[in-house]
């Protein structure tokens, strides 16, 4: 059998930060293919048309069905298995077909900030009752700048995370709202994040960061080129970050889970 293919230093970052991300994960030519499929769905269902930006909606579109067609399945190269691999050693075979949903985020009007709201965890820290998220990745089909709708992510929050849940009752399963409000009133880093004015929100503010019971953490905005996929530990607190491009967010969203 011959070796993996090289993927790179990506468990160092994984542990640090509870992101990573891998370049050139699949190719161009795919993720342009996929972005046709994403785009000819907005049209069939909601009228959008690339070529119109009059239909263009401000902001997320959803209700797109593509995610157990195999629309996406290209994004399962040999590359992303054996980075897979390499980031959750006791796994489940990746998916065949579903490699996720789509993420589309047209352009807003106004300044980018870091998003007050919206800050989350996908799934129960402790799992959901049938299932657990072991790793979750965004596969990008176009390109991704700053300030253009990538999410963006607290570095280094799977690790308070953890602290939360050494010290919490057995019986809590971990549920979004309660583990990040946790995590948020460890520092008044957090309050200027949530309640603080735009200004406080800027994005050079915020990631510059802040050490919270010995951990650093910053703001990371996720920004890519189509092929990249960025892996995100399942306990890394993320939201959906304001569109200021010129163009649509085009993101595949997808996850390794297990069943109980």
């Amino acid at each position: 059998m011959p070796p993996p293919p090289p993927t790179g230093d990506l468990v160092e970052p994984f542990r640090r930060d509870g992101l990573t991300r891998l370049p050139a994960a699949f190719p161009a030519a795919d993720a342009d293919a996929m972005a046709q499929a994403v785009w000819s769905a907005l049209a069939r269902m909601h009228g959008i048309r690339a070529d119109e930006r009059a239909t263009w909606p401000a902001g997320e579109a959803r209700g797109l069905a593509l995610r157990s067609d195999g629309t996406f399945r290209t994004i399962g190269t040999d590359r992303v298995e054996a980075a897979i691999a390499e980031l959750v050693p006791d796994r489940p075979p990746p998916p065949h077909d579903d490699w996720g949903g789509p993420l589309v985020t047209f352009p807003s009007p106004g300044p980018w900030r870091v998003p007050a709201t919206g800050w989350h965890l996908d799934e129960p820290v402790r799992g959901a009752p049938a299932y657990r998220l072991l790793l979750k990745w965004l596969a990008y089909l176009g390109p991704v700048a700053a300030g253009g709708g990538g999410t963006v992510a607290l570095a280094g929050s799977h690790r308070l995370v953890a602290g939360w849940a050494a010290s919490a009752p057995p019986d809590d399963p971990g549920r979004s709202a309660g583990v990040r409000d946790a995590v948020f009133g460890r520092s008044p880093w957090f309050d200027r994040l949530r309640h603080g004015s735009a200004d406080d929100r800027r994005d050079d503010v915020l990631r510059t960061g802040e050490v919270v019971g010995g951990v650093p953490v910053r703001v990371v905005e996720l920004t890519g080129r189509p092929g990249d996929v960025v892996f995100l530990h399942p306990h890394v607190l993320h939201a959906a970050a304001p569109n200021t491009a010129d163009h649509p967010r085009l993101m595949v969203t997808g996850g390794l889970y297990v069943p109980r």
